[in-house]
């Protein structure tokens, strides 16, 4: 039982103690009225007086006779008639109180039988006397009724007195009983009036403390919902039964279920998928390592989970890692792909190399030189695939310079282009639109590597050969660059993820051409660092068109009519 219910019960006890003291001090009163009106006004008192006044009249006829026989006046004997009645009287309003009184019952029986012999022998006293006879033997039984009734008088008085003394025993035995009952009260209610003083205070510290601790508990439990309501990551509470009885904001976020749809409800069911969790060894670690399950939601994402199980429920905190498994699989892809690219031109320099070193003064000197091109071309391929994946690094790092001076875009342009045509394939030709000045403020050697890294991805994915034309615009305060090719093109739901980095097309629909999958990363984040923008536009199998712009320098800019 809990502290306030403890303390309750005490209380109900005492009140209940009080209100029976309260109805026992109406009682007793009450009762010993009740009994005394029984005892006393109802039938001792009233018995005793009609006794009493009965011994009166027949002692008053008596004295009526004697003092008829000394006086002969007749208004004596008027006394004495009544007397005779009176005592008569009694006799009848004693006989409702004596069906209570066996004994008395007898002597009253007996009284009224004497009564009667002693009014008769006065009345023949009486008659005696009148006749001039004197009282003679007819007094002598007279007195002898009298001494008979006197005695049964007495005997009834004697019972009266015993009676009474029978009801004032038993009026202070109901006295005593109530004043035990009374005095037992109070001493339960003292009683309990002390456990209370003695046990509230240190009930009502407990209560206290107890109230302090529900308070700290409460605050700490309100601290922790509110910064579990700022954790990024989803937090969720299950129950022994898997129902969920925490969903914070971050779990919210993460499923795009509200906390009102998901409390009380399953989490499996919630979460199709999540079943798969208990499968996983990570998922029984505790503490351990955390799981990484996909779980099919608006599209599939992939949550790394931990989960602590407290006995009576477990904790789960969920993370989105489905951006950093989607990088690190182009990683792993990045890293077979590089090492592809890095090994093809290896293993063409390491070749020809060993080749020359063998058979160098055997070869005719043509097949020599072809030897010597090879090698400085994979040399040069090489170099840029290092350069690129350096590049990348240092982009990705926020370690990249970028300086802005001003720059002729079409001398520029010419340059790479001159540069690209030595590299590229039989088949393809470069074409350059340019005005014959056209300045931009921008970094020269980024500019050049925007445009190589663009120029090499139109010839690389242009395997048939076509034209690639190199166009420069001056439109307002920018300078727009167009690199249009006739190769393989893409679809236009790709034309945003191509400027990801390490992204490559599908290989089943690009016939086995490598890269890096860099190129196209490194000119986005390089325009973007020049304050430009970039973008790209194609059609599958028709081809690819690359745009972006830079900001032309303030001093060309052509002046406004007003």
């Amino acid at each position: 039982m809990t502290i306030a219910a403890q303390l309750r019960v005490a209380i109900a006890l005492l009140i209940a103690v009080l209100l029976a003291i309260l109805l026992a001090a109406f009682y007793v009163p009450a009762q010993l009225q009740r009994s005394a009106n029984e005892k006393y006004v109802e039938d001792a008192i009233p018995l005793r007086s009609y006794v009493q006044d009965l011994a009166l009249q027949t002692a008053r006829q008596q004295a009526a006779v004697e003092a008829y026989l000394r006086t002969r006046n007749g208004a004596l004997l008027q006394r004495y008639y009544t007397a005779a009645d009176a005592s008569n009287s009694d006799l009848q309003r004693m006989q409702p109180l004596l069906p209570n009184h066996r004994r008395m019952f007898a002597l009253s029986r007996k009284a009224t039988i004497q009564i009667s012999e002693l009014q008769g022998a006065l009345e023949q006293q009486i008659v005696a006397i009148q006749s001039g006879r004197g009282r003679g033997e007819v007094g002598q039984r007279s007195d002898r009724a009298l001494r008979r009734f006197g005695a049964t008088v007495d005997a009834m008085i004697a019972e009266t007195d015993e009676f009474v003394a029978d009801a004032e025993r038993e009026q202070r035995d109901r006295y005593r009983q109530l004043l035990f009952v009374l005095a037992s009260l109070g001493v339960i209610a003292l009683g309990i009036g002390v456990a209370l003083f003695l046990i509230v205070p240190r009930r009502l510290g407990q209560l206290y403390e107890a109230e302090q601790r529900s308070r700290q508990e409460a605050e700490s439990r309100a601290e922790a919902a509110r910064a579990l309501a700022h954790v990024s990551d989803g937090v969720i509470l299950t129950d022994s039964e898997g129902r969920v009885r925490f969903w914070n904001p971050g779990a919210e976020k993460l499923t795009g279920l509200d906390e009102d749809g998901a409390i009380g409800r399953e989490l499996s069911r919630l979460l199709p998928g999540w079943e798969r969790l208990a499968r996983q060894p990570e998922a029984q670690s505790g503490f351990g390592g955390a799981a990484v399950l996909p779980i099919q939601l608006d599209r599939e994402r992939w949550l790394s989970v931990m989960s602590v199980d407290f006995g009576d429920g477990v904790v789960y905190a969920v993370r989105d890692v489905t951006e950093e498994r989607a990088l690190e699989t182009l990683r792993s892809d990045f890293v077979a792909t590089a090492s592809h690219e890095l090994r093809t031109p290896m293993t063409s320099i390491s070749g020809a190399a060993r080749t020359l070193l063998r058979h160098g003064e055997q070869l005719p000197p043509q097949r020599h030189r072809d030897f010597l091109e090879m090698i400085v071309g994979e040399s040069d391929r090489l170099a840029r695939i290092v350069d690129q994946i350096l590049v990348a690094s240092r982009i990705e790092a926020g370690k990249i310079d970028v300086s802005f001076e001003r720059c002729d875009a079409t001398a520029i342009a010419r340059s790479v282009v001159e540069s690209a045509k030595h590299r590229a394939p039989p088949g393809i030709e470069l074409h350059l639109d340019a005005p014959g000045t056209l300045e931009v403020d921008c970094d020269p050697d980024r500019l050049r590597q925007i445009l190589g890294n663009i120029l090499d991805n139109a010839i690389k994915y242009s395997p048939d050969g076509g034209d690639v034309h190199i166009e420069l615009h001056g439109e307002g305060d920018t300078v727009r660059f167009v690199v249009q090719d006739e190769g393989m093109g893409f679809e236009p739901s790709a034309a945003e993820a191509i400027f990801e980095r390490f992204h490559r097309l599908d290989p089943q629909q690009t016939r086995g051409i490598g890269g890096t999958g860099l190129g196209l990363y490194i000119a986005r984040e390089l325009v973007r660092r020049m304050g430009g923008r970039i973008w790209a536009e194609s059609e599958r199998g028709r081809g690819a068109a690359f745009s972006f712009e830079l900001p032309r320098v303030r001093e060309q800019l052509p002046a406004t009519s007003s």
